[in-house]
């Protein structure tokens, strides 16, 4: 073979070694107290007559604080969940209106079933805050490294197929629950960000018309 052409062969090798270490998930280990966090995933959902893929952003304030972010596959926002204590708000900002429920039912419009952030945070980082009875509800089981591998409560069970190295940290997560089921994959987290502001953005909602969950059901079906 002509050197020039293994000299190629090398470099497209590097290349590739390269953009795999960049691109793979990196998080690093827990910490002893998990005060917020936040990251990016993808979902894969589906219920009894469609299915869809999304890609959110989330940020978790303990105890019960939570901004996410839901975007298609070409980056365009179809609607955000906001929770302040126990109001929720599902938001369309394409349309500047939103809908007010309780945490868990805020949670069920974006998931198809009714969770708490603790659960949905529970289920993502690994962190159940067991000592304060957030798992209470739930049989969760352990593999021999002590790491929590599957859950269920009621009729809602998930299970772990892979974690991020060296962590106790989900990397993928599938679900499965009579209304709906889907897959879970966490593209990047971290724990305990720095704090800036009013990072849930809740005053941006004084120029946005409160809406039935009817209405807004009408017009996400209505968009482009």
């Amino acid at each position: 073979m002509p050197v020039d052409r293994i000299l190629k062969c090398i470099g497209c090798c590097l290349l590739l070694v390269t953009l795999t270490f960049c691109l793979a998930p990196h998080i690093k280990s827990i910490p002893d107290r998990v005060d917020a966090v936040e990251g990016f995933a993808s979902l894969r959902l589906f219920d009894e007559t469609s299915g869809g893929r999304s890609r959110f952003s989330f940020l978790f304030y303990l105890p019960r604080q939570a901004r996410i972010d839901v975007s298609d596959f070409m980056g365009r926002t179809l609607f955000q969940i906001m929770v302040d204590g126990e109001r929720g708000y599902f938001i369309l900002p394409s349309r500047k209106v939103f809908w007010t429920g309780g945490e868990a039912e805020i949670m069920a419009k974006f998931l198809g079933f009714e969770m708490t952030l603790s659960e949905a945070l529970g289920m993502i980082s690994g962190v159940w805050g067991e000592e304060n009875g957030v798992a209470r509800n739930w049989r969760l089981e352990k593999d021999e490294e002590g790491r929590i591998v599957s859950g269920h409560r009621s009729n809602l069970r998930f299970w772990v197929e892979d974690f991020f190295p060296e962590t106790a940290t989900a990397r993928t997560i599938g679900f499965e629950h009579p209304e709906s089921s889907g897959r879970l994959k966490i593209m990047d987290i971290g724990f305990n960000p720095l704090r800036k502001g009013n990072a849930l953005g809740l005053e941006a909602l004084d120029g946005y018309t409160p809406k039935t969950w009817e209405e807004i059901r009408i017009l996400m079906e209505h968009e482009d």
